[in-house]
């Protein structure tokens, strides 16, 4: 199956969490290698790829990460450039707009302003991953892309490969992501996901 890869994000100290697009039925997928682990950081996936991958379903998926596949083989087979339009034409679901708007407005959020799941919860979203057109500018800061409406302010941590610009403006398309579940080591709180960056999208040959 043809899968449109989508993000690259750090895991660890030498892993990378590869994240793509199955381009027939537009299912979402984080590709693991054969031993169901993430890829390593030196993987020749790369964001526009477009690969032949052959996969089955990972058995020790936990919602909302439903998307973790285990790769038996695979084959390059040309790369995208005007990744914007691609995505857009492929039909698949984009928010939009206000920030609240994201993963079916599921989204629970700390005083401090970042984005969570709750185990709690049990009312998940479809998928723990989504694009995104924001209604207004995204400035970064600190390691976060900083949503501001309204008098409030919502930080995104950014975990994407490309180098951060300063502002992803309103209307471009950006994807979305949440953490796998996890809470500090003796904290009272009970495991959350939480609300990450993972990249943002253009039309290479329109930018030049």
């Amino acid at each position: 199956m043809e899968i449109l890869i989508l993000s690259k994000t750090k895991y660890g100290v030498t892993q990378a969490c590869v994240g793509g697009i199955c381009i027939e039925n537009k299912q979402f997928v984080r590709l693991l290698d054969s031993q169901g682990r993430y890829q390593s950081e030196d993987t020749s996936f790369e964001i526009g790829d477009i690969w032949n991958i052959n996969f089955t379903q990972s058995l020790h998926r936990r919602e909302p990460h439903v998307e973790d596949v285990i790769i038996n083989n695979q084959a390059f087979v040309k790369k995208v450039d005007t990744m914007e339009s691609f995505i857009k034409d492929l039909n698949v679901t984009i928010w939009e707009n206000d920030i609240m708007n994201i993963f079916d407005g599921k989204m629970l959020w700390q005083v401090n302003g970042k984005g969570y799941l709750s185990e709690n919860t049990k009312n998940y979203p479809t998928n723990s991953v989504g694009f995104w057109i924001s209604d207004v500018d995204l400035i970064f800061s600190n390691g976060y892309y900083i949503y501001e409406k309204n008098g409030s302010s919502k930080p995104i941590v950014y975990k994407g490969s490309e180098a951060p610009i300063h502002i992803i403006p309103k209307g471009k398309l950006i994807r979305l992501s949440l953490a796998k579940w996890w809470k500090p080591d003796g904290s009272e709180n009970e495991e959350r996901c939480y609300l990450q960056l993972s990249g943002w999208y253009s039309n290479k040959p329109e930018s030049k």
